[in-house]
């Protein structure tokens, strides 16, 4: 499942990198693929001479019998596009979403390989509507004549959300979230501290 690699260059620095799969393969042309995608993003400041494969951890492959004609299924045609991506754009750059047991946005979900099948799911709850899409931050709103202001008034929805949560881990929030329009039409998700100065915040977008 994971294949390190050593590329010894002439009178200049070894490149070392791992091919690392989502789940175990044995197919030598599935490999050498994957591998054709990965070494497409090394570059080479001088000829190779040495080339060395270092494989620490094997797993044991379970068998499947095989079909006369064999046909792909869904899931291993899904795993491979996935492991071409990776290889081609870096394993940080396509990564997958675990949903958490925990009420508060910013701390209800975590990145894990993509493809991962997870058992944890979230808090239990249907949520009202949340955006897909939340700033790495929240950003605080201008406040003018008592109403959050984001290139204009915004319009804020009937319906609140209250999260009061966290108080257990030391990272506490206290706030009641709204689905809010500019007036050029953008949907946004937005919230009133409920301590301190009982500020707004800006928290994503849909």
């Amino acid at each position: 499942q994971c294949l390190s690699w050593s590329l010894g260059q002439e009178q200049a620095a070894e490149i070392r990198f791992r091919l690392g799969l989502l789940a175990p393969e044995r197919d030598p042309d599935r490999l050498l693929e994957l591998l054709r995608e990965r070494l497409e993003r090394v570059q080479l400041s001088a000829p190779v001479k040495t080339i060395a494969l270092e494989v620490r951890e094997l797993q044991p492959l379970a068998g499947r019998p095989l079909a006369l004609f064999p046909e792909e299924g869904a899931d291993a045609g899904e795993r491979g596009l996935l492991e071409r991506l990776r290889m081609r754009l870096g394993p940080d750059a396509v990564r997958g979403l675990q949903a958490l047991p925990d009420h508060r946005p910013e701390r209800a979900w975590r990145l894990v390989d993509p493809g991962r099948r997870t058992t944890a799911g979230g808090t239990g709850r249907r949520w009202r509507e949340r955006p897909l899409w939340l700033l790495p931050e929240p950003r605080p709103l201008a406040l003018r004549n008592g109403r959050p202001w984001l290139d204009g008034p915004l319009q804020l929805g009937s319906e609140r959300e209250r999260i009061d949560s966290g108080w257990w881990d030391g990272r506490p929030v206290a706030r009641d979230y709204f689905t809010a329009r500019t007036e050029s039409g953008r949907r946004l998700w937005v919230y009133r501290e409920l301590r301190g100065d009982r500020g707004w915040f800006l928290h994503g977008g849909f």
